[in-house]
């Protein structure tokens, strides 16, 4: 079987991509093998990708689950075709490795990667209009059940993770304002910064604290983590607003309002002036917390 592989640089870095949500293709360097259309070596390579990382699987179950009611040496034989077809496509890499027991995948660093690992780390994909894709999305083997079987009970995993990644997504009713709060990876280091705002502005309620610094230090990140550590009770809002290319201060001040009040959205004082007292008045009344990001770029705006 003679391979034909895309072109590439030599600075380009190759990488095999395995695409299993939806249906399934695979891309060398961000091209698509068109040879990957087999279904056997599709369900090979699915089975490998999924359940052979940690630990090898055994020749004689996989045979087992492709070929069922096979005679011995036939199932041997077709499991060598299937392997070397699969194998072939994956070159230059040798991501394989067997003996004549047992298979595992086995890709260096950089190698390999397969979508399934976003959804088994915890970061499904999120797909338009809230539909996400099948696993291996109307594949079906009639002759293989028991690989059938695998594959239902993945698919029940993928919805059940799928299902929970949108729980997680939901804001709670404490973190209900007019922008989201943006996820970062909790800061490393910062836990005495966090106590310390936590004193100023849960154990000790302030009127205002500012975090400075030089762009790229972490004010943000560390503002997020904060606001999303606060428990029921705290504060009964929050109100998270990013000051890069923000709307007008009267368009901002309605939106506040409206999230405080459940008013109607309606006119708010034009000038500055006029707009900051009632900036600290509203969040005051209402027992909440505002939390502004780039606020020296806005000053200067304003």
């Amino acid at each position: 079987m003679q391979q034909h592989l895309p072109q590439r640089s030599p600075a380009d870095t190759p990488v095999l991509q395995l695409f299993l949500m939806g249906t399934p293709h695979l891309l060398f360097n961000g091209q698509p093998i068109p040879q990957f259309r087999q279904e056997k070596v599709q369900a090979l390579f699915a089975y490998l990708a999924i359940e052979a990382r940690q630990r090898p699987v055994a020749r004689a179950y996989l045979i087992d689950l492709l070929w069922p009611g096979y005679a011995p040496k036939s199932g041997q034989a077709n499991l060598r075709t299937t392997l070397y077809r699969l194998r072939q496509l994956c070159l230059p890499y040798e991501i394989i490795k067997s003996n004549h027991k047992e298979i595992q995948l086995c890709p260096q660093p950089g190698e390999f990667w397969c979508d399934w690992e976003t959804v088994t780390n915890g970061s499904p994909p999120i797909e338009p209009q809230g539909r996400h894709p099948e696993l291996m999305e109307g594949f079906h083997l009639p002759d293989c059940p028991a690989f059938m079987g695998w594959l239902d009970e993945q698919r029940g995993l993928l919805r059940q993770r799928l299902a929970q990644a949108a729980r997680e997504r939901e804001p709670s009713p404490l973190h209900a304002g007019v922008g989201p709060i943006p996820e970062h990876r909790p800061p490393v280091g910062r836990e005495t910064q966090l106590a310390q705002l936590h004193t100023w502005l849960v154990a000790q309620p302030g009127r205002l604290v500012g975090i400075f610094g030089m762009g790229g230090q972490g004010k943000t990140t560390l503002a997020a983590t904060f606001a999303r550590s606060l428990e029921e009770g705290d504060f009964e809002l929050i109100l998270w607003s990013t000051l890069v290319n923000a709307q007008p201060w009267t368009a901002l001040f309605s939106e506040w309002v409206h999230t405080l009040t459940h008013a109607p959205r309606c006119g708010c004082p034009t000038t500055w002036k006029a707009n900051w007292p009632c900036s600290w008045a509203w969040p005051a009344n209402a027992g909440c917390s505002l939390c502004w990001t780039i606020w020296r770029r806005f000053w200067k705006r304003a």
